[in-house]
């Protein structure tokens, strides 16, 4: 079967439209992480005040499983963009103010 369409393929595979394609959904997708997080930030001071929020109070945000009876993804598949996430987070608060905590174990 593969052998009949194997050049065919390869050719289409190799196509520079599909490598901009490819790009495009890349780009989209740290275009929405990285709206969301600009949102949470830009609330979270509107909410607390900008000189609140840079002197006394400091934003937490945490994120994962929601349900063990009910998991939000496929078998194999993570939920969240994970590293994704995290990128896009640090660049919008900043290196000193995101830190990864292990999760607890709820079993």
């Amino acid at each position: 079967m593969y052998a009949g369409i194997q050049e065919e393929w390869w050719s289409t595979a190799l196509r520079r439209v599909e490598s901009r394609s490819k790009y495009q959904r890349f780009i989209g997708k740290r275009k929405v992480m990285d709206k969301f997080w600009a949102r949470v930030y830009k609330e979270s001071h509107a909410m607390l005040g900008d000189n609140e929020c840079e002197t006394k109070k400091r934003v937490e945000v945490a994120y994962g499983s929601a349900s063990q009876t009910m998991p939000s993804h496929g078998r194999g598949e993570v939920a969240v963009p994970v590293s994704g996430a995290y990128i896009s987070c640090v660049k919008t608060f900043g290196k000193d103010n995101v830190k990864v905590e292990k999760a607890m174990s709820s079993t």
